[in-house]
């Protein structure tokens, strides 16, 4: 008797009965794993694609940067930074020469988390990463607002057209605003992102008529529901304080450049700035793909009462 009432213990918690009366299957374990990996795959494929489209108008204006007089932009950066008063709240701007290569690298170093130090394999990757951005500063391929010690890292000769968005990301750090609060929401509504798709790749779908039980299944069920909303407000807070630094340092360079440059400037911040947009697009639908992935390879399946 007793293994029979373990059986059908066992049996139960495998079914769903709906408040119609409806009986569904459950998806097995395999099935489920199978789900997992194939959902994750397509999440990373659809978030992957995204990225790169939406880099290509970045990479064309890296690719036609020799066609920019940057000389006309450096100057009137280092204009706009000595009337900016970034000097008085303690930001400077480090060259990024082969000169000051220590000096950008260890920048970098400090600004990437140093709890992956403990970590040996973790150390190695984060010793890849400050190798890297160090050469893509050099390069003039980037340049960083680093927080912790106030530096503006950037190759003025290769890439001085982007100090006037550095100096936006200064001012959104150093000064109270609008700037300063995205900065802040920037660290918690990141955590959306992860608990958005690891819950799109984890939680089967409800069946017809099936209700929520408790706090967590409830909860869970709500972002599964919104993970694509979810994820993509992950990214917002990033994606606003992106576009408010080029809007300061815009108005930086206002008064510093002809108005056919000011447009030039323009132009470069937008296509710079679709990167960021095309990550938090891509956060969404990467979300959205691995759930309906997940769903359409394991789902309850309805048991007929003839049966």
């Amino acid at each position: 008797m007793s293994d029979n009432f373990a059986v059908s213990s066992q049996s139960n918690k495998n079914l769903i009965i709906t408040k119609d009366g409806k009986t569904y299957e459950k998806p097995s374990i395999p099935i489920s794993v199978a789900a997992f990996i194939a959902a994750n795959t397509a999440g990373s494929v659809v978030y992957g694609g995204i990225n790169k489209l939406g880099s290509k108008p970045f990479e064309s204006v890296l690719k036609n940067i020799d066609n920019i007089d940057m000389d006309v932009f450096k100057r009137a950066a280092d204009e706009a930074f000595n009337s900016s008063g970034l000097s008085k709240k303690g930001v400077t701007v480090v060259d990024g020469v082969f000169e000051n290569y220590n000096i950008v690298r260890d920048s970098i170093n400090e600004a990437l988390l140093s709890w992956k130090n403990k970590i040996p394999f973790l150390r190695n990757i984060k010793d890849q990463q400050v190798i890297e951005q160090t050469r893509s500063v050099l390069e003039g391929k980037n340049a960083f607002y680093v927080k912790h010690n106030k530096q503006i890292l950037i190759n003025k000769d290769k890439l001085g057209i982007a100090l006037f968005h550095e100096m936006g990301h200064a001012l959104n750090y150093n000064k109270a605003g609008l700037g300063n609060i995205l900065i802040k929401m920037k660290s918690p509504f990141s955590l959306l992102i992860p608990i958005a798709v690891l819950t799109a790749l984890c939680k089967r779908k409800k069946a017809d008529g099936e209700e929520s039980q408790g706090v967590f299944d409830k909860t869970t069920t709500f972002i599964k529901n919104n993970c694509g909303k979810l994820a993509f407000l992950g990214m917002l807070p990033s994606v606003l304080e992106e576009g408010l630094a080029s809007i300061k340092g815009a108005k930086l360079a206002k008064n510093f450049l002809s108005a056919e440059n000011l447009k030039t400037l323009n132009k470069f911040n937008s296509k710079t700035w679709l990167t960021y947009l095309s990550l938090a697009v891509g956060s969404g639908l990467c979300a959205v793909t691995a759930s309906k992935v997940r769903d359409f390879i394991a789902h309850p399946k309805e048991i007929n009462s003839e049966n």
